[in-house]
């Protein structure tokens, strides 16, 4: 089996096109059940966050590439952008150096951002959760995690505060002032919001509004703090009209906060893939409207630091796969050399068991044994000299060199 990955992520796709390409707000129990319906994938990850949607998969035909694009091209609500302008594919060992990379940080908009391995571990769960994950994928992904965890115990890449939530917090201190006056609306209540909502509370806002579509979920972020409420998502409205900051990071297929009475100036921060603040809300005077991909400036700060650490962190992601390949090595040769003692314990059994009853019926012991060496010897050897007679006619030298240091041949003849 091949091991691919697919991805639309910030560094090729703006958010008009990771928007379009994202798999987050679909039933994930009816997407894997499809990709896996497609013959030829085996097995399958998909990971789907503010910055990017990848695919990792284990499939039996790379020809298959061109079904799996067409699936998920079909996912896509309008047919303006064709996925392939926009795809990243890699295989094999890139694969895992990119994952590894993308757990630790390395990879994404905010350099070192913590956030990124908690979704990594989620795609990994979900997939599990959805018998999706194959062996090879799961050795994967645990040496991705033991890899993410020596960076971040190793390194100091995680010591700066720059998480997407934190630079968004920024963005809205920028454009306000006393910010201890205003009242914050947070929408969602998942990983994301969750982050936004403890860098807001270290700013003492007046007010934070946390309105998620399980209220029970917001409840337990806002209880030990006596400025936060939790809302019902069917408040929006009248929670949109009494918050000065309005921070969007939750999963929707189309916008819910729009340009209806929206008269009192305000700041809009959309951390939502796909979008859930319409962007036209930004081109009225009194607003500011910020998009993930405007967190990017504010990272600039301390970026030498971070530089210097991701350094430190690149070396120690190449060693790590390093140590991957070997062991995979190892565990394929020993799994090819299982499998070749199994079968030869099956062809010398079947052999032996049936000279062995013609003995006991009273045939003569050494005509039966000799008979017995004789087809062990043709069983052994006939695929390995198929194997040769077909280097030979066509001209693998190489194959056949190989084939000859396996049986201890003369290798200069």
């Amino acid at each position: 089996m091949a091991l691919i990955s697919l991805a639309i992520d910030y560094k090729k796709s703006p958010i008009e096109v990771r928007s379009e390409f994202a798999l987050s707000g679909l039933d994930i129990g009816e997407l894997y059940s499809s990709i896996l319906a497609i013959e030829d994938v085996c097995y399958a990850v998909i990971l789907s966050t503010c910055n990017r949607t990848e695919i990792y998969l284990e499939i039996a035909n790379l020809k298959v590439v061109d079904d799996v694009l067409a699936w998920w091209q079909s996912l896509v609500r309008t047919t303006n952008y064709k996925i392939n302008d926009y795809l990243k594919l890699r295989q094999g060992s890139e694969v895992i150096k990119h994952l590894m990379k993308l757990a630790c940080g390395l990879e994404s908009m905010v350099l070192g951002e913590p956030q990124i391995l908690g979704q990594v571990k989620d795609s990994y769960i979900l997939s599990k959760d959805n018998n999706a994950l194959g062996k090879e994928l799961d050795r994967v992904f645990q040496k991705v995690f033991a890899t993410a965890k020596k960076v971040r115990s190793e390194t100091k890449i995680g010591h700066c505060p720059v998480s997407v939530a934190f630079s968004a917090i920024s963005l809205a201190k920028k454009q306000l002032e006393h910010i201890h006056t205003k009242s914050v609306l947070i929408v969602g209540a998942g990983q994301t919001g969750e982050l936004l909502f403890r860098h807001i509370t270290a700013l003492n806002p007046k007010r934070i509004m946390l309105a998620n579509r399980t209220i029970e979920k917001a409840q337990r972020v806002v209880e030990a703090f006596d400025n936060a409420e939790a809302h019902p998502l069917d408040n929006l409205n009248l929670l949109l009209k009494e918050a000065d900051i309005v921070i969007a990071a939750v999963t929707v297929s189309e916008y819910i906060v729009k340009m209806n009475d929206m008269a009192k100036p305000r700041v809009f921060i959309d951390l939502s893939i796909p979008r859930a603040i319409d962007p036209k809300l930004g081109e009225l005077e009194q607003n500011v409207y910020y998009c993930v991909d405007d967190v990017n400036a504010v990272m600039e700060e301390g970026k030498d630091r971070r530089q210097h650490e991701s350094k430190r962190a690149d070396k120690i992601v190449i060693k790590s796969l390093e140590e991957y390949l070997e062991k995979e090595k190892t565990i394929v040769s020993n799994a090819a050399i299982q499998e070749l003692f199994e079968k030869a314990d099956n062809m010398v059994d079947f052999s032996l068991e049936k000279s062995l009853a013609k003995i006991r019926n009273g045939k003569d012991a050494e005509a039966i044994m000799k008979r017995f060496a004789y087809e062990i010897k043709k069983k052994v050897l006939h695929y390995p000299v198929i194997g040769m007679k077909e280097a030979s006619k066509t001209g693998r030298k190489d194959c056949l060199s190989c084939m000859k240091r396996m049986f201890g041949l003369n290798l200069e003849q």
